[in-house]
């Protein structure tokens, strides 16, 4: 018989892959691009307790990359097997299953060291002085010793020059760059205690991204989060502080009102390690399942804690994914957590529409008309002037309401967050003056809300009520318009609606919610069907319920175009006090904008 290790045909012998081919399969697992060398660089500082970290990069870190730590350093003799596959500090035998250093493969240097040419400078507390080894592709060089304080230097030139297929999938200087700043912006995120420099030295003079000193106030992650995202993030987040079951949730949550188009701003940590985990997202996403249309993101930063035992780390070479031992605990735990923060601040303003406003009326983006005015001033064409006041008190520039019975309400209401209804414009925007500035309400999307809430609480309450028709509205429908209706009749039924089939293509609605009063049905059916063609059997029974809801709200609201007297636009306005997550709409959009008095000021050049 042929063996068919010997046979040219059908194969080859099998034998075991020397070390350094090991190493850059490895690497092609582990080290990705330049940004993850940088991060697994970063990860060995931080659990080397460095309180500096020092990140220099050229060409998007493709040529040169130089990582300088103060951490407790690499003994000379340690110094080779530091580069040596599977050897690692940071984890005794049999301790998977109870990891709380950020790396702990014994990977990442070898891997490192396999596709480029790496230096490594190390100096423990007490030596006498720093050591030194090379590797070139795999292979080492005597070790020797170099000039260094303490801590650890590790130098890379020529990242995947021994495997350039590599170099092939590497993008743009530019994009790599982005990736390093991402990575870097993200590790120094949940490190407030520890000063992160991150500079680019392609070319002179040096562009320094990140240079951010050590947090040493008690609200440290909070000021490194505001250094890291900035004022837009800080000024329109909520902060969160849960615990439950075991596990301890902290950080901060947009306002739905500012929230983003890709998902990119939301920044998980578990046990001090950033994750990209499906369970975390998808548990985001339903948090803000009604507070934000289907294609935005809000941006987040949260850090979960929990014992290393019910977590496990160890599910991807690049430790960026975990997996729960009881992933429902940590689901409940972040939806719980930020509903309940949005319900606490349910009237929290944003600065950045207050700044977009203000934007407005600054100089650039004045009207014709007040250019006009100015310029006229100066040449005295007096005559010009009255023809533009003219025009400017015409309908057709400008449709409001002044309500001439308000004053009485001011001191009744100046202390109501809200304020006191003064003005509804183009029949559709109240104008509320409060203690402290002025408020713009869209009083659609406001009462929108409060619908939805009301709704959904009589659901929860089991006490829907419901309207019957005196005329049952018959809804022509077409293709398989009318099996989707009647597949989910038991749901609308359950939010207020009886509908049966009447025909081969028609319902026939009997009754409907109470709180929408008369309504275009047709419409409204039209626009369920969309709803639930979009769940289909996807979702939970509360999430269908949820966008059913949402839809009837829309339709049971004060339309736009609808003229308000005092009375209904201050009943508006307490009803909003009142009801929870009424900054904004059903669809993220917000519900009202707020002008402090000082800004106003500003603008008359007052402050």
């Amino acid at each position: 018989m042929t063996n068919l290790n010997e046979s040219n045909n059908c194969g080859w012998p099998i034998r075991k892959l020397d070390e350094t081919s090991i190493n850059r399969i490895a690497a092609g697992e582990v080290i990705e691009r330049p940004a993850a060398v940088v991060k697994e660089l970063i990860e060995n500082a931080i659990d080397a307790s460095a309180t500096s970290i020092k990140i220099s990069f050229s060409h998007g870190g493709k040529s040169f990359i130089k990582v300088i730590d103060n951490g407790w350093g690499i003994r000379k003799e340690e110094l080779k097997l530091a580069l040596t596959s599977h050897a690692t500090s940071k984890m005794n035998d049999n301790d998977l299953l109870n990891i709380k250093t950020l790396g702990f493969r014994g990977e990442a240097l070898p891997s490192i060291a396999a596709v480029s040419k790496l230096t490594l400078k190390s100096r423990i507390q007490g030596a006498m002085e720093a050591s030194e080894i090379n590797c070139r592709a795999g292979k080492f060089t005597e070790i020797k010793p170099v000039g260094l304080s303490f801590g650890t230097v590790v130098e890379i030139f020529d990242l995947f020059y021994s495997t350039p297929a590599r170099l092939k999938f590497l993008k743009s200087d530019r994009a790599e760059t982005q990736a390093i700043f991402d990575s870097v912006k993200r590790l120094a995120l949940s490190n407030p205690d520890i000063r992160f420099l991150l500079q680019d030295i392609t070319k002179e003079p040096k562009r320094i991204f990140l240079d951010l000193a050590e947090e040493k106030l008690e609200s440290k992650y909070f000021d490194r989060i505001e250094k890291v995202l900035g004022a837009s993030f800080s000024e329109n987040c909520v902060e969160l502080d849960y615990e439950k079951d075991g596990y301890s949730l902290y950080g901060y949550a947009s306002l739905p009102t500012n929230s983003h188009g890709t998902s990119t701003n939301q920044h998980f940590f578990v046990n001090g390690r950033l994750v990209k985990d499906k369970l975390l997202f998808s548990a985001l996403r339903i948090a803000y399942f009604d507070f934000i249309s289907k294609d935005r993101f809000p941006a987040v930063v949260i850090f979960i804690n929990c014992d290393a035992s019910i977590v496990d780390v160890n599910v991807h070479p690049m430790k960026s994914e975990v997996r729960f031992k009881y992933p429902k605990d940590v689901r409940s735990l972040i939806i719980s957590s930020v509903k309940n923060s949005l319900s606490r601040n349910g009237l929290k303003s944003n600065s950045v529409l207050t700044a977009r406003m203000l934007k407005s009326f600054a100089p650039e983006n004045s009207s014709f008309l007040q250019t006009d005015i100015i310029g006229l001033n100066t040449f005295g064409d007096h005559k010009k002037i009255n023809k533009q006041m003219s025009l400017a008190n015409d309908s057709t520039w400008f449709s409001g309401k002044v309500e001439s019975d308000l004053e009485e309400d001011s001191t009744e209401h100046q202390d109501f967050p809200l304020g006191v209804a003064k003005a509804q414009l183009h029949k559709n925007f109240i104008v509320s003056q409060s203690k402290n500035g002025l408020i713009l309400v869209d009083q659609h999307a406001a009462h929108e809300r409060i619908t939805y809430e009301q709704l959904k609480q009589q659901f929860k309450m089991k006490r829907v009520d419901s309207q019957d028709l005196l005329i049952p509205e018959i809804v022509e429908l077409s293709g398989n318009q009318k099996e989707i209706i009647l597949e989910f009749s038991d749901i609308l039924a359950k939010t207020g609606f009886v509908v049966d089939a009447f025909g081969e293509k028609a319902v026939c609605v009997r009754s409907i919610p109470a709180l929408l009063g008369l309504s275009d049905l047709k419409n409204l059916i039209g626009d369920l069907i969309e709803e639930v063609l979009v769940l289909g059997q996807f979702h939970s029974l509360e999430r269908r319920v949820d966008a059913i809801i949402s839809r009837v709200s829309c339709h049971g609201s004060i339309r736009s175009g609808r003229t308000m007297n005092a009375k209904e636009m201050n009943c508006l306005l307490r009803q909003m006090e009142s009801t929870p997550f009424s900054s904004q709409c059903n669809h993220g959009r917000p519900t009202f904008i707020e002008l402090k008095l000082a800004d106003v000021e500003k603008l008359f050049g007052r402050s």
